[in-house]
């Protein structure tokens, strides 16, 4: 997941950990962007998703905040699904969000 400089600030914050500690042990860098690492498990998933929580929810990143009405993801039913297949809040039983909420959401 890409992180911003605010973000990361806000996660530091968050551990109560430096910023310069936070991006020592939570933060990669490619090309001029910072992302948060992953597990070197076989779905790479983030380092801060423990039992399927996520475990910096109240300051998690933008781009995470507005998963899973990613544009790739909105672009057919076949796409919606295969988002579903690995987010548990895509189902039948999950709680619908208001459209007012997406919108508020993305921003």
């Amino acid at each position: 997941m890409w992180v911003t400089d605010e973000e990361m600030a806000l996660i530091a914050q968050h551990l109560q950990i430096t910023i310069e500690q936070f991006k020592r042990t939570y933060i990669r860098q490619k090309d001029n962007r910072f992302a948060l690492i992953e597990k070197k498990s076989q779905n790479h998933d983030c380092i801060f998703l423990k039992e399927n929580k996520c475990q910096i929810y109240p300051v998690r990143p933008s781009q995470c905040r507005t998963f899973p009405w990613w544009k790739e993801n909105l672009n057919s039913r076949e796409s919606w699904a295969l988002a579903a297949e690995s987010c548990e809040g895509i189902s039948e039983e999950a709680p619908l969000v208001p459209f007012e909420e997406i919108q508020r959401t993305l921003g």
